[in-house]
C-alpha cells in the first residue's frame, strides 16, 4: 500500500511521480486482475487526481475527469528503458480503464497523447486490439457453418480424386502383372 503520509510532487507531473510510487510498491496493475482488480491502484490513482486538481472524483466516468487523467497521461515521460517497461502496465490500465468507462475519448484520446509516451503505449495497444480483433473475425470466418461444410466438401472430393488415382495406378499394375505372369493351361 502507498503510504498515504508521503505527499507525492503535486505539480504537472504529478501522475509520474504517482506511478513510479506505484511500481516502487508493488501495487498490481493488471488489467481485468481477477484476483484484487487492481483496487487499491485504482482508488490511489483517483485520490492522487483529486488532489492535483482540487477536484472531486465524480462517481462515474466523465468527460472532464478522462481529459484531466490525458492531459496528465501526456505528461508521463519515463528516463529509462527499465522506467518505461515499469510504467508502462499502470499507463495500459489507466487507458483501458478510461475506453472501458465508456466516455467517448477515442479521436480525443488520440489528439492529446500524441507526440508522448503514454500516445506509443495507447498505439501499441490499439495495435494489439486490432490483431487480436482479426485474429477472432478470421476464426469465426473460419468456424462458420457454411465455411466447415465447403472444407468438408473439398476433403471429400480430393480423397475421391486421390481414391480415383489409387484405383487406376492398381489397374495399371494389375495389367502389368498380368502380362509378365500369364496363366498357365495346365
Amino acid at each position: 500500500m502507498l503510504n498515504e503520509d508521503d505527499e507525492t510532487d503535486m505539480d504537472d507531473n504529478w501522475l509520474h511521480s504517482h506511478l513510479v510510487q506505484v511500481v516502487r510498491a508493488g501495487l498490481c496493475t493488471k488489467i481485468l486482475c481477477t484476483t484484487c482488480g487492481a483496487v487499491e491502484f485504482r482508488r490511489g490513482l483517483l485520490d492522487s487526481l483529486a488532489k492535483a486538481t482540487g477536484k472531486t472524483v465524480p462517481r462515474v466516468l466523465d468527460q472532464e475527469f478522462a481529459a484531466d487523467m490525458l492531459c496528465a497521461l501526456a505528461k508521463v515521460r519515463p528516463d529509462t528503458s527499465e522506467e518505461r517497461a515499469g510504467l508502462a502496465e499502470p499507463v495500459q490500465c489507466i487507458l483501458f480503464d478510461l475506453w472501458r468507462g465508456g466516455v467517448e475519448v477515442e479521436p480525443f484520446m488520440a489528439a492529446q497523447l500524441s507526440d508522448s509516451w503514454a500516445g506509443e503505449v495507447l498505439a501499441r495497444m490499439k495495435a494489439h486490439y486490432d490483431a487480436t480483433l482479426r485474429a477472432r473475425r478470421a476464426l469465426e470466418e473460419f468456424n462458420d457453418p457454411v465455411n466447415i461444410q465447403k472444407r468438408r466438401n473439398e476433403a471429400k472430393l480430393l480423397r475421391q480424386q486421390r481414391h480415383a488415382i489409387r484405383l487406376e495406378n492398381k489397374k495399371e499394375r494389375d495389367r502389368i502383372w498380368r502380362f509378365n505372369n500369364p496363366k498357365s493351361d495346365s
